[in-house]
């Protein structure tokens, strides 16, 4: 079950009023070296390898959908899901986030994984690992590495690595399921979610326009 991936993360809009348009985020540095074996990536937007296409970049994201591009040739492919939780540190995971729905990979072609009400912030680092198909929140909601460790994809899946990206802050290479190397950052895109302070204010602006009316 190995295969090359090329990224692409978008996120869902929750504006009050109106469409927002999407907030690109992508790496500057990526390299082209297929063959070592990963278990998923992790982003930190606020990371110096990545470029906004506007700054300063909102708070908070909603991710909607993660789109993956199978390498051409010379990798084999399967069903799965992916997994997000948040940074802890090499060989661990933090909180858990959510869970994509699955979808089967084949060479050459772009597959979207959709999430739902999945939220991170710019400024934290999160993990985006590769679970079996049948994989469940229940199965992942746990402490510590072992939930995802049990529902792991059963081979290790090939992406393009950069070898110059900071630990935290790229795609992790991990053949034994506790030895993580940062080493590649892909492509997204984003769109913003409000911050809820944003929100309560315009709520309020709202009820107070609705108020004077009334009078």
């Amino acid at each position: 079950m190995k295969s090359t991936f090329i990224a692409t993360i978008s996120v869902l809009a929750a504006s009050a009023i109106s469409a927002t348009a999407a907030l690109t985020a992508t790496n500057v540095n990526a390299a082209d070296n297929a063959g070592n074996s990963y278990f998923g990536f992790a982003v930190d937007l606020s990371s110096n390898v990545v470029t906004l296409s506007e700054t300063p970049a909102p708070a908070t994201f909603e991710i909607d959908t993660l789109e993956l591009t199978g390498r051409p040739s010379g990798g084999t492919y399967g069903a799965m899901k992916i997994a997000v939780y948040e940074f802890a540190g090499d060989g661990t995971v933090g909180a858990f986030v959510g869970l994509s729905d699955a979808q089967t990979l084949a060479a050459a072609t772009a597959v979207e994984f959709n999430f739902s009400g999945v939220t991170v912030n710019t400024s934290g680092t999160y993990q985006y690992l590769f679970v079996g198909d049948s994989t469940s929140e229940a199965d992942l909601d746990t402490e510590g590495f072992a939930g995802y460790n049990a529902n792991a994809v059963s081979s290790s899946l090939s992406m393009s690595p950069n070898g110059s990206l900071p630990s935290g802050s790229g795609t992790y290479k991990n053949s034994t399921l506790n030895d993580w190397e940062g080493s590649f950052l892909p492509e997204f895109t984003f769109t913003a979610v409000p911050e809820p302070s944003s929100i309560s204010l315009l709520g309020l602006g709202l009820l107070s326009l609705c108020l004077r009316r009334r009078k």
